[in-house]
């Protein structure tokens, strides 16, 4: 039972992608937790600095059969300015006794946190990046080098809005290779890419990409069977100790084969 912590807009919008897609391929032992009132809560945690995106994504989950527990949402009234520093010295400070009072919560809901964290940011902005950081350097320490840290990073377009983004991407990636057991990247220029010419969408949304880097982790981190038939459950320990044996490798990037045009679908023989 991995506990996910999402950290800023991009963290959190592909965090609830993935959790939606955790609930329907029905993995309701792995990544909620039954309370005794016999509801599911996903075992999230959500933080960002403006309020507007957490409200959005616990406004989308009303009324399903899971919900997130709103005591897990942090939020703040003013970002981080797309400021690696303020984000890490200033936000990250402020907040850090309130993020690791519901981590620990949601801790305490399981068994252990032997399964480890998963943490979703993205690297462009502050409170990604920067809260991001120092809320990876006190899982760490709070929680020690025995509990696998895996993080998901977002890597900016080349160009952007954000002028520093560069050196918020540079700084938070020196963070991550210290305080976690790896990474997994995605960058957004090559899944634009894939999507104009895999999928023929010529005008890619930032929710298109949500989509498909959700789907990509979902196939990842369900789990999986070896050739004993014996069933993970652990995919975070698995990545960590299978990919990551090493400090000298950490970075990680997943590939999705085939790609097919929903179109060309039609075309496919499946045999038994």
């Amino acid at each position: 039972m991995p506990i996910t912590v999402a950290l800023g807009q991009c963290g959190n919008q592909v965090s609830n992608c993935l959790t939606e897609l955790m609930w329907d391929e029905g993995l309701r032992d792995s990544f909620f937790v039954e309370k005794q009132n016999g509801k599911y809560y996903a075992r999230n945690v959500l933080i960002d600095m403006e309020p507007k995106v957490i409200e959005n994504v616990l406004k989308k989950s009303e009324g399903k059969t899971w919900n997130y527990s709103k005591t897990a949402a942090i939020t703040a009234k003013s970002g981080s300015g797309n400021n690696w520093a303020f984000g890490y010295s200033v936000l990250g400070d402020r907040n850090q006794e309130s993020i690791q009072r519901q981590i620990r919560k949601l801790a305490e809901d399981a068994d252990s946190v032997n399964d480890g964290f998963l943490v979703m940011l993205a690297m462009a902005g502050g409170t990604g990046s920067g809260v991001g950081s120092k809320t990876v350097e006190k899982i760490r320490e709070e929680y020690g080098s025995k509990v696998p840290i895996i993080a998901h990073a977002v890597w900016p377009y080349s160009t952007g809005e954000v002028v520093v983004q560069n050196y918020n991407t540079l700084l938070t990636l020196n963070s991550l290779n210290c305080s976690t057991d790896g990474v997994i990247f995605h960058q957004n220029s090559s899944i634009t890419d894939i999507i104009q010419t895999r999928f023929d969408l010529k005008n890619v949304a930032y929710s298109d990409i949500n989509d498909y880097v959700a789907k990509e982790l979902a196939s990842i981190l369900l789990p999986i069977k070896d050739t004993d038939g014996a069933l993970h459950k652990m995919p975070i320990y698995q990545i960590a100790v299978d990919l990551c044996g090493s400090p000298n490798f950490k970075c990680l990037t997943p590939r999705s084969l085939p790609q097919l045009h929903n179109p060309k679908r039609a075309f496919l023989v499946i045999s038994s």
